[in-house]
């Protein structure tokens, strides 16, 4: 059997990361920063309800979020961005356009992104998913 052959690119690809920071996705991460691509952001679950006050539950998987993020791509430093129901796809929109990221990278996100969201990424996105997905609907 013949080895792959690795393609060698000039340039990183920056990829932004739809997906729960875990002991599962973590190693996605650490594998991407491995090849030598780059992290343009996270865009991670909001929490369910907003608390008037301060909240020790959400305070927890704040801090589960940060140690893991730190176990798998260490001192790289990634913008985390809270996106939860309802989505507002235009204000999340407004916060890619910044990056200037090349794919986006989904893992197991429910929804359709809208085509508006796709169109800042250049070489489009990809949803990993590791079941057979329905026929959205």
């Amino acid at each position: 059997m013949r080895p792959i052959e690795s393609t060698d690119h000039s340039e990183p690809i920056t990829a932004v990361f739809v997906l729960d920071i875990s002991n599962h996705t973590g190693p996605l991460l650490a594998g991407w920063l491995e090849a030598g691509n780059a992290i343009g952001a996270i865009i991670v679950p909001g929490f369910r309800r907003r608390p008037t006050g301060f909240s020790i539950g959400n305070f927890r998987r704040r801090l589960q979020r940060k140690l893991l993020l730190r176990r798998f791509v260490g001192n790289t430093t990634v913008k985390l961005i809270e996106f939860g129901r309802p989505y507002d796809w235009n204000a999340l929109g407004r916060q890619l356009s910044d990056l200037r990221a090349d794919v986006l990278v989904c893992y197991t996100l429910p929804v359709l992104i809208p085509q508006e969201v796709l169109g800042h990424f250049s070489k489009g996105g990809v949803n990993l998913h590791p079941a057979l997905l329905p026929d959205y609907r």
